[in-house]
């Protein structure tokens, strides 16, 4: 994780910055538990894409335990690796979907930074 952050930052510094964050889930079984219950929080969120009211969201919830961990660079430009206690999450409307949209990314997450 922290290589592919410090690659970003070299590769993309004079057009963005490069990625500021770069995170995982301690385990697949983790994940689905954590994206099911985010979608199951932000249901209200997720309706709007489903029913085509929206083309897409993003949203965040941020959970009483470690939901993972990621490699994370300051605006001074140090890294170090921390743990996550929240879950972002970016859906799209899909048609050929039964539910209706598809998770579009999913990762672990801290809020304020």
């Amino acid at each position: 994780m922290m290589e592919r952050v410090r690659k970003s930052q070299w590769g993309n510094l004079l057009a963005h910055g490069g990625l500021q964050r770069d995170g995982s889930f301690d385990s697949r079984e983790s994940a689905n538990d954590l994206v099911t219950r985010t979608l199951e929080i932000n249901a209200q969120r997720v309706d709007e894409v489903a029913s085509g009211e929206k083309d897409r969201a993003y949203f965040t919830t941020r959970f009483g335990y470690r939901t993972g961990r990621e490699a994370y660079i300051t605006k001074d430009g140090v890294m170090y690796m921390r743990n996550t206690y929240g879950v972002a999450i970016y859906i799209v409307r899909d048609r050929r979907s039964s539910r209706g949209y598809h998770v579009q990314s999913a990762f672990p997450y801290n809020e304020g930074d």
